[in-house]
């Protein structure tokens, strides 16, 4: 059984601990030593190469609270029929986010609510499929629009903050320069 500290969990790294590995686990804990404890699943080990990325307990924060990168996220369950639905959609949406120059730097992820940890209190995930769009650097916001891949590709485009860092450096010239090369 973990023991819980702040919300927060920590378990003995073997099953069948004596009193004295327990004591050591829980002085660990207190002293903010102990390894925390997370429901996770595995990522595949080519997960970073994939349209879709896995976000599991363990790698949420890295994968997914990056303030540097845009991402969106779909919450699913794997027995849920409107996720099994999305999911090609979703899948589609991956490819095409990877072969757009302006968008691959764009993560997008998913992740199995119903077999990983995560953060609930910070995202308020309520039914299945649930997606949250977080622009680089700003708070996460539920994605509310159609699930239709064209739908959601403009939605990124419209809230990305990386997009738009790309698109002003190389949009329009400013009159100095445009006078300049005529």
């Amino acid at each position: 059984m973990p023991v819980k500290k702040n919300g927060k969990k920590a378990a003995p790294a073997k099953k069948g601990l004596d009193v004295q590995g327990w004591t050591h686990l829980v002085e660990d804990y207190l002293a903010g030593d102990a390894t925390p404890y997370v429901k996770s699943q595995r990522a595949p080990k080519n997960n970073l190469d994939l349209p879709v990325k896995i976000a599991t307990g363990n790698n949420f924060d890295e994968l997914i609270n990056q303030d540097d990168k845009d991402v969106m996220i779909e919450f699913y369950a794997p027995w849920c029929g409107h996720c099994r639905a999305l999911e090609p959609k979703y899948q589609q949406l991956g490819e095409q986010l990877q072969k757009d120059p302006a968008l691959k730097e764009t993560i997008l992820a998913k992740l199995d609510a119903t077999a990983n940890e995560f953060d609930r209190s910070a995202w308020e995930v309520s039914g299945y499929p649930t997606i949250f769009f977080k622009p680089a650097g700003k708070k996460a916001v539920k994605y509310e629009g159609a699930r239709e891949v064209a739908d959601m590709k403009k939605f990124i485009k419209k809230n990305a903050k990386n997009l738009q860092k790309k698109e002003k450096k190389g949009g329009k010239k400013s009159k100095k320069n445009r006078k300049s090369e005529e």
